[in-house]
């Protein structure tokens, strides 16, 4: 089975950006079309548990294609006590295309990982970034991937901080802790600034793909959904009594829950 025609539009997108975001929803192939547009020697950074899923998507789509697989806790160089340095590995320097799986990963310009993905990709002349939640919290998110894209010397992106108030409300917050120093806090879009000027002025334009699955995979059937009961062993039971004792109370013959929604997942992550 070939790629399907809008992963063959994604192909074509990366070949004409050669640096850009594909932000299709999750499980519409972006690894593949990834693949298919890479050209040349080509490193592929991944969250480590996705090593096996990398290898396979390689030997199904690009078998031909001179392919290196790193996962983002191995982009830099770990000093001797296991801390890490802001310095890339040296074997990862001088690729033609380099892709970033789930490139939110690189959202916080700090981080070790961010700082040595940029100077991988400095060189680079093709960089393609995946993934499925391009903003994942904030709008000022964007701004790594941005970054990354048109490089340090790009003078829209230079300064995090001159950027951020050009387009977002930021304010001072006190200390939280006695002795602390004050600190910024980036808020919602600027008043009357929208998001196509926001877009237009950053360069997302032919720099950001997003396909939603609804959009795409017409010719799928319905979705269905089943529901399996399995019994719990006598130490699940016991979890989830308690749990009930807590979540419920009796009001005059009825039961009454006493957390909200989020609430009990949280407590149920910790069971």
């Amino acid at each position: 089975m070939g790629l399907r025609p809008y992963q063959l539009e994604g192909v074509e997108f990366l070949h004409q950006a050669k640096r850009a975001i594909l932000a299709d929803d999750p499980g519409l192939g972006k690894s593949a079309t990834a693949l298919m547009a890479a050209e040349g020697r080509t490193l592929v950074v991944s969250a480590a548990i996705l090593e096996d899923t990398w290898r396979h998507e390689h030997e199904r789509w690009r078998p031909d294609l001179d392919l290196t697989w790193t996962a983002y806790s191995r982009l830099f160089v770990r000093g001797e006590r296991g801390t890490g340095t802001k310095v890339a590995k040296e074997e990862l320097l001088g690729y033609d295309t380099v892709v970033f799986d789930e490139a939110h990963e690189l959202k916080n310009r700090k981080s070790y990982q961010t700082i040595a993905a940029q100077q991988i990709v400095r060189d680079a002349e093709r960089l393609y970034m995946l993934t499925g939640t391009p903003l994942p919290n904030y709008g000022h998110e964007v701004f790594m991937p941005l970054k990354l894209i048109y490089g340090p010397d790009d003078p829209r992106f230079s300064s995090y901080w001159r950027w951020a108030d050009r387009w977002f409300e930021v304010r001072v917050e006190k200390a939280k802790r006695r002795g602390g120093e004050p600190h910024r806090v980036v808020g919602p879009l600027r008043d009357l600034t929208t998001w196509d000027r926001f877009a237009h002025d950053n360069g997302l334009q032919g720099r950001w793909l997003r396909r939603l699955r609804d959009e795409v995979l017409t010719d799928l059937p319905p979705l269905t959904r089943q529901t399996l009961y399995t019994p719990l062993v006598p130490k699940q039971r016991k979890a989830y009594n308690e749990f009930k004792e807590d979540w419920f109370v009796d009001l005059d013959g009825n039961e009454v829950a006493t957390w909200d929604e989020g609430g009990v997942w949280l407590k149920l992550l910790k069971l």
